[in-house]
């Protein structure tokens, strides 16, 4: 288990489901004032990946969910960006543009449901012409087939981006490995992640622990 460090670790509780935020904090550095986009974002707060780097780290970014009683509640806590579509209609690229949005995004999250979507969704992102420091990419392995996971990591391997905690598992490596974890190593210090580096699959909390 790796204990990771940056400005008011200890101080925060965290919201998303498997570390997903301290993760993208602990690449970051603590980072401040961030971008994000988050596709599939569900609650506002709970179980959510983004909402920590809002609300405490004054991040900026996008939300998108389609089914309407959860974006009901985002009005109330959350000042960012949000949509309600389905994350497969929307044009990325003139929306990005539209957002104001840099060409260097800090932080990608794709939950989508189910592990089809999300890699349609995948294909649709300008990856040619934006690029994310993090991406938490979510493949349910555990209940998908191998193909899916194995052609979005040639999709993101093409891009230039690099496993760092591939099939992270929320109970067991072996029986519900559900997410890849990303960085793109011109966007981040990879001396810094090598103590969360792992090469197979891991229970998330031997990956962070603020």
């Amino acid at each position: 288990m790796v204990k990771v460090e940056f400005d008011r670790c200890n101080e925060i509780e965290f919201s998303s489901q498997v570390g997903q935020d301290i993760f993208v904090l602990s690449v970051l550095k603590g980072k401040k004032n961030g971008y994000f986009v988050d596709l599939g974002s569900h609650e506002p707060t709970f179980i959510n990946n983004t909402y920590i780097l809002e609300k405490e780290f004054n991040w900026s970014g996008v939300l998108i969910e389609k089914d309407s009683q959860y974006v009901a509640k985002y009005p109330s806590v959350r000042n960012c960006t949000y949509i309600c579509a389905d994350a497969c209609s929307i044009n990325y690229r003139e929306k990005f543009k539209e957002w104001g949005f840099p060409k260097d995004i800090d932080y990608l999250s794709m939950d989508l449901e189910p592990p089809a979507i999300t890699f349609e969704c995948l294909k649709q992102l300008p990856l040619d012409e934006y690029r994310f420091a993090v991406i938490t990419y979510e493949h349910d392995v555990y209940r998908a087939n191998n193909m899916l996971r194995e052609e979005s990591r040639k999709i993101l391997d093409k891009y230039g981006y690099e496993i760092i905690c591939p099939d992270v598992a929320w109970n067991a490596p072996d029986r519900d490995p559900f997410e890849d974890w990303y960085v793109h190593p011109d966007l981040v210090d990879l001396n810094n992640l090598e103590k969360l580096r792992t090469n197979k699959g891991t229970l998330w909390k031997e990956i962070v622990f603020c």
